[in-house]
């Protein structure tokens, strides 16, 4: 056979079932030609995009939470649960070795590996959230809370730091769901119920109740305010993947839900944002 071009169309009698129809590639796709009037609408609250990231693609992987249950596990050394540097000295405690009074999680033992007993039904892992120097405020009103915000953690029920109000959160209960939202005092009744958590900052976007539609966080333009990372060579510009939630209502039926598993080749956050609201996303967490 000989070799197929992207973008073009091609005569499938003969090698497709189902009477030879074939659906034709159309151009590739990028954020500006699909986002229009997404990129167009609350420009009060987020940017625009620039070259660079007009003509970028955004890879997204959806997981239909019917099939697939998700968990959470720390590596052999990150994210810690000491403070992180990042935290202004005002908001340090000296006498103790971390926010949560603990400055390693001895003597429990962090292995970074897939428990034996999971390995054959997993099928997909992806890195997320920050190391613990990241991981917390410098500058905004987060930073003079609750010792500089540090991302809180959960796993196995054992919440290793405190998840934190503000924060955008992923968690899995010990019923399997999953939920995603920000995080607030009263959430922490339902500690109760958490299996694994994850906090990874503030969201990127929120749902909006009053418009059933999804816009982006007030935290997207505010890049110290926000915790918002770069390169290693400070750039803001960097590859970044973030996760979000997504609901599909069924008539007659429960609503289908996917976690969605995203990657932006060539980002800041405005691209971020609009490619989360494109798939109506409720409170999506970011990572580098």
């Amino acid at each position: 056979m000989s070799r197929r071009v992207f973008g073009r169309g091609y005569d499938a009698r003969g090698v497709v079932s189902g009477g030879g129809k074939c659906r034709r590639l159309g151009q590739r796709p990028t954020a500006e030609s699909h986002l229009p009037a997404i990129l167009q609408s609350n420009k009060d609250r987020a940017g625009t995009l620039e070259n660079v990231e007009a003509s970028a693609l955004c890879y997204l992987i959806a997981f239909d939470l019917d099939r697939f249950e998700v968990a959470y596990s720390r590596g052999t050394e990150y994210p810690g649960v000491g403070w992180s540097d990042r935290v202004t000295a005002k908001m340090k405690n000296p006498a103790l070795p971390g926010p949560d009074g603990i400055g390693s999680v001895a003597p429990l033992i962090s292995t970074g590996l897939i428990a034996p007993e999971d390995g054959r039904r997993t099928v997909a892992a992806f890195t997320g959230g920050f190391k613990r120097s990241h991981g917390a405020f410098r500058y905004g009103d987060l930073s003079l809370r609750n010792h500089g915000s540090h991302y809180g953690f959960i796993e196995n029920g054992v919440v290793f730091s405190k998840l934190q109000p503000g924060l955008a959160t992923i968690l899995m209960l010990n019923d399997g769901s999953l939920e995603m939202k920000t995080w607030t005092e009263a959430d922490d009744r339902q500690l109760a119920q958490i299996r694994y958590a994850r906090q990874n900052g503030v969201p990127l976007a929120e749902f909006d109740p009053a418009s059933q539609s999804t816009l982006p966080a007030a935290w997207v333009t505010k890049w110290g305010p926000g915790n918002w990372s770069g390169s290693e060579d400070d750039r803001l510009r960097t590859i970044r993947g973030g996760a979000a939630l997504q609901e599909s209502a069924l008539q007659g039926g429960k609503p289908r839900r996917f976690l969605i598993y995203a990657v932006f080749s060539t980002p800041r956050l405005p691209p971020w944002r609009a490619c989360f609201r494109l798939t109506a996303a409720a409170t999506p967490c970011c990572s580098t």
